[in-house]
């Protein structure tokens, strides 16, 4: 197996692996090489969300949550299936970090392409890490001792979705700044989608700062792009990434299978 870098600041091409044949060293391999890289892309045949459910357990627990609009797989509950096409226009192309509404955030996620258009339909992942350090040393500073509101926005989903959620959380707080205890390293928290206000601040000083901040987290400079093919593969650490799922494609059809695995609450940046 190898593992090579495929851009400065984050993503990294796994080749050789055979899924059929995952011994341990691989594993903690791949469990090392997540959060120094953010995400990992790798191929395999498409169609087997066995051997795709196999994979993912090496980050994690996969969590049974299916896609709230297109469900999942009838034999694997834990694989969601995501459809897009002239019946389901693609409406996630927007910087965001998944599920940061809740207090245990995913923390590592799994898609694999089933399906994809001739041309477009390209996922894009940033690093939190390389917006963290871009900032000036005391702004970190500041930020490292700042908490902000992240909340499922309900004016965007359907009335039917809104019903559908139930019990299900809708709102947390989480630390500007994360600490990543694998690598040590600090990773920006806030994204457009689901990041509202920083506590403590007046409104327009941290609609000023977010705003600042989500500009900064969405620069070309540290991002990485993927253009899918039939059983591509992309796992990314959800702690220290946001992706953005184009939308060229529409009115083509793109399918693809996801799992999102148990994260941890967030660590604050350790007091020194």
């Amino acid at each position: 197996m190898r593992i090579d870098r495929v851009s400065p600041t984050l993503g990294a091409r796994v080749s050789d692996l055979d899924l059929s044949e995952l011994d341990s060293a691989c594993c903690e391999a791949l469990r090392a090489a997540l959060p120094m890289h953010g995400v990992l892309f790798l191929h395999t045949p498409e169609g087997d969300p066995a051997a795709l459910l196999g994979l993912a357990r090496i980050f994690g627990e996969p969590i049974c949550n299916p896609h709230p609009k297109f469900g999942a797989l009838p034999e694997y509950p834990e694989v969601s299936v995501v459809v897009n096409d002239a019946a389901n226009p693609p409406d996630i192309n927007v910087w965001h970090t998944d599920t940061t509404f809740m207090q245990v955030p995913a923390g590592v996620c799994v898609l694999q392409c089933q399906e994809c258009p001739a041309e477009g339909g390209d996922t894009l992942w940033a690093s939190m890490y390389a917006a963290h350090d871009a900032l000036s040393p005391g702004l970190r500073a500041w930020l490292a001792t700042l908490q902000a509101e992240h909340r499922l926005p309900l004016d965007t989903v359907s009335p039917a979705l809104v019903r559908s959620l139930g019990e299900r959380e809708i709102a947390a707080l989480h630390p500007v700044v994360r600490w990543i205890p694998e690598t040590g390293r600090r990773s920006l928290f806030v994204n457009r989608v689901y990041t509202k206000r920083i506590a403590g601040l007046h409104r327009m000083e941290s609609s000023g700062l977010l705003s600042m901040l989500f500009d900064l987290a969405e620069s070309p400079d540290f991002q990485v792009r993927l253009r899918w093919q039939p059983g591509d593969i992309a796992i990314w650490d959800n702690r220290i990434t946001q992706h953005f799922a184009t939308a060229d494609y529409y009115p083509a059809r793109r399918v693809m299978h996801r799992i999102a695995l148990r994260g941890e609450t967030p660590f604050p940046v350790p007091a020194t």
